[in-house]
């Protein structure tokens, strides 16, 4: 297995859900058995934010590369990256983790789904060869 030599969780101390987002990461880590040290990196400043191409907290890196691909591309700033859009969901985390382990190892197709209430969610399949 090939983990992430640096795994970050930047966070901005405005935003209270960046203890959820560590605990989400700590345990897809376990579950996969990586044994790499999250580093923990507080962004107080906008020019923090700016230099550190912070797009809002939590943001949690492997290697230099957001979870979330749409990360890479957000204006930098202090603020709250919403759970709810699936930022820092299990299964990205997951999924960037098993993208970083072996990139051959993963096939992944997601298709928007109606759940009970009628509302549209992302669904990933992930077929592991």
């Amino acid at each position: 297995m090939h983990a992430p030599a640096r795994i970050e969780l930047l966070y901005w101390e405005g935003c209270p859900s960046h203890p959820e987002a560590l605990a989400l990461l700590e345990s897809v880590l376990a579950e996969q058995g990586v044994t790499t040290v999250v580093e923990l990196r507080e962004v107080r400043t906008q020019a923090d934010a700016e230099r550190l191409g912070f797009p809002g907290s939590p943001t949690i890196r492997f290697d230099g590369r957001d979870v979330d691909p749409r990360g890479a591309g957000e204006t930098p700033s202090l603020t709250c990256r919403s759970s709810s859009g699936s930022i820092w969901s299990h299964s990205k985390i997951w999924l960037a983790l098993s993208s970083r382990i072996s990139p051959d190892a993963v096939s992944v197709t997601e298709r928007v789904v109606r759940e009970n209430s009628g509302a549209p969610r992302l669904s990933s399949s992930v077929l592991m060869r």
